[in-house]
């Protein structure tokens, strides 16, 4: 169930419906579309292209339904340990959305998953989700500590920085002390 702030007419064009939607639409024999699945169709596609040319016009649809974020977070749950890909398109909508500390880090920790699931290697984006949760919070324990060890090899100045920020937290303090020393 949606709750719309305000009401909307969506303007005449063609919408993202997935798949998996239109062949359950078959089965069923239905002729008219859902709202979840128009719904579905542009949160993976804000997801997966957060440049497509309709983003700020989808942003500012969803960002109509007042209970939009929760459902992308159900989504997410219900998604993350049988498909972390789709987790993780759907938690890269709601950083589009609401680009908080929290769902940045959320995402984060789909994307080191899916990296160990896969192994495939994120790392260019692995750096850019922890930089943005830094633009966020710049004291950041957890994204300092992950970037001084990406930065370890290649940047031991900066891995030094980042290091430093760490230890001002109970968590990473001695962890961060330890590579300070070893640098």
């Amino acid at each position: 169930t949606f709750h719309i702030k305000n009401t909307f007419t969506l303007k005449k064009g063609e919408y993202p419906i997935l798949a998996e939607n239109l062949k359950e639409m078959a089965f069923k024999g239905d002729s008219n579309i859902k709202l979840n699945y128009i719904l579905d169709g542009i949160i993976t596609l804000l997801g997966v292209d957060s440049d497509f040319i309709y983003k700020h016009s989808y942003i500012n649809l969803l960002k109509s339904i007042s209970s939009i974020e929760s459902y992308i977070i159900s989504q997410i749950e219900k998604n993350k340990s049988q498909n972390t890909k789709k987790a993780l398109i759907y938690a890269n909508t709601l950083c589009l959305l609401n680009k908080s500390e929290v769902n940045l880090i959320n995402r984060l920790y789909l994307l080191f998953d899916l990296q160990q699931k896969t192994g495939l290697d994120f790392k260019d984006e692995i750096e850019k989700s922890l930089k943005e949760i830094l633009d966020v919070n710049s004291d950041n324990a957890v994204a300092n500590y992950n970037l001084a060890l990406m930065y370890l090899d290649s940047d031991r100045d900066l891995a030094k920085h980042h290091f430093r920020k760490c230890l001002n937290n109970e968590l990473t303090r001695q962890m961060a002390q330890d590579m300070i020393e070893k640098i």
